[in-house]
């Protein structure tokens, strides 16, 4: 669907922002993304779950 695309494509760019810039990781945090990025991994698109494991690792890193 048109929501899971943006969606992934939103979970991809912050994974790439994150990795790209340590005061990124910061300001994607403080602006609540984790939670966000925690509850698509529960979602059936498994695009979307990749998506999200990729940019919660990044933060992670």
């Amino acid at each position: 669907s048109c929501c899971s695309e943006s969606q992934r494509e939103a979970a991809l760019l912050l994974g790439q922002f994150a990795a790209t810039d340590s005061d990124c990781k910061v300001h994607i945090v403080q602006r609540g993304a984790v939670r966000p990025l925690i509850d698509m991994l529960q979602s059936p698109d498994v695009q979307l779950k990749e998506m999200s494991a990729f940019a919660l690792g990044r933060l992670a890193q």
